[in-house]
């Protein structure tokens, strides 16, 4: 019985600790999260959605492991429109200040 019910609260806690995604994504930023996951740091990584300049774009954020990294922009078709932050400090995607985007959602975090 004793055996059971801690193998009951393992399965808990690993289900509910993974972050599911909210809604539906395309398939190409699904995958890219995925891999990301992989590669980002252990704290403060996430993926957000926004609205910008007409679009939706995916901001890949890696987290609070290392200093002056950098954040990628993906659209919605997977294309790369640029990185934010880094050692310059940049806020242009397009030519156009980010922060002009609108925020939708956090599509996944860690």
């Amino acid at each position: 019985m004793k055996f059971t019910f801690i193998l009951s609260i393992f399965f808990i806690l690993a289900l509910t600790s993974c972050q599911p995604l909210k809604y539906k994504l395309p398939t190409c930023i699904k995958n890219k999260i995925t891999e990301f996951e992989v590669h980002c740091c252990e704290n403060g990584a996430n993926v957000k959605e926004y609205k910008f300049q007409e679009e939706n774009v995916y901001v890949f954020d890696l987290g609070t492991c290392g200093a002056d990294m950098t954040s990628q922009i993906l659209s919605e078709d997977y294309i790369s429109l640029g990185y934010l932050g880094g050692i310059t400090g940049n806020y242009k995607i397009q030519d156009e200040d980010f922060s002009n985007a609108e925020f939708r959602s956090i599509c996944w975090e860690k």
